[in-house]
């Protein structure tokens, strides 16, 4: 396919493919993590355990705040500072196991996604199609100094002047 693009030189034609070898690779990588996902037994049971550990929070935290809040303000709060503390920590935790299932599927992705996704690698394909069908036009900077043919001396003095070169 490549070697189809006749103008491309020797390094470009090795960038490309060194860029599209990388490319597979990294294909291969996504496709072994789709493949390999963490079981739904485990998924399950971490879930159970985490509302299970959330339910006996309470009754482990209703001596540690009674004891730690001898003298203090709250000292007669108890009722309050219980469940507020059991609530701030479920939703840390609770946030920290959706992030984790969001984790085990890298690649749930809605349809939305996908489509913009593929309309963008349509563009992209018709663009190169255009660029590989258009003729390769090369800046020539004698004839941008507007050189007539035999002048070639005075443009190269212009172009020295022009880069700084006396």
């Amino acid at each position: 396919m490549i070697n189809r693009i006749s103008r491309l030189n020797a390094t470009q034609r090795q960038t490309l493919e060194q860029s599209i070898s990388t490319t597979t690779d990294l294909l291969a990588q996504c496709e072994y993590l789709i493949r390999s996902p963490i079981p739904l037994s485990y998924t399950r049971t971490a879930v159970r355990f985490l509302w299970l550990w959330m339910t006996l929070l309470p009754f482990a935290l209703v001596r540690t705040f009674s004891e730690f809040g001898r003298g203090t303000w709250w000292e007669d709060r108890g009722q309050i500072t219980v469940p507020a503390t059991v609530f701030f920590i479920g939703i840390i935790f609770l946030s920290i196991e959706d992030i984790a299932v969001q984790i085990e599927e890298p690649f749930s992705v809605q349809r939305r996604q996908l489509e913009k996704l593929s309309e963008w690698f349509r563009q992209e394909a018709l663009e190169l199609r255009e660029v590989a069908a258009e003729p390769c036009d090369f800046f020539d900077p004698i004839d941008a100094l507007g050189a007539e043919d035999g002048e070639t001396e005075g443009a190269l003095d212009a172009l020295d002047m022009v880069d700084g070169h006396p």
